[in-house]
């Protein structure tokens, strides 16, 4: 049954022009193209690298996609950890005006959402 309804779905021309596509469409990617420093910093977590006393240990890496200037940081597996480099970050380097990051769970936290927020300008 299935090979005949198969045969007669593919020999149907109204059956042709109404199936829908089965792969998924994609816009066109847009590069960010920041014009001065601090435009647009990228923060990435990778790892984990091994464990210490059962604790994850993670690569922080902040980096101003304009200069290339990168810090890149051993930190557990904390969203408050986080907080705090990225806070000595702008301590030092300054605050940016925005932050490209990979979406995982430490930067959509509450906990980091309230944080950045406190250190806008």
């Amino acid at each position: 049954m299935h090979k005949d309804v198969t045969k007669v779905v593919r020999s149907c021309l109204a059956c042709q022009k109404a199936k829908h596509p089965t792969e998924h469409l994609k816009g066109e990617l847009q590069p960010i193209l920041p014009t001065r420093p601090l435009q647009l910093v990228s923060l990435a977590l990778y790892g984990p690298l091994n464990k210490i006393s059962g604790r994850s240990i993670l690569h922080f890496l902040e980096m101003d996609i304009f200069t290339k200037y990168t810090r890149l940081c051993a930190v557990v597996n904390t969203a408050s950890v986080l907080l705090m480099k990225m806070k000595n970050f702008i301590e030092k380097v300054g605050s940016p005006k925005a932050v490209l990051n990979e979406r995982g769970t430490k930067f959509i936290s509450e906990l980091w959402q309230h944080g950045t927020e406190s250190c806008q300008p």
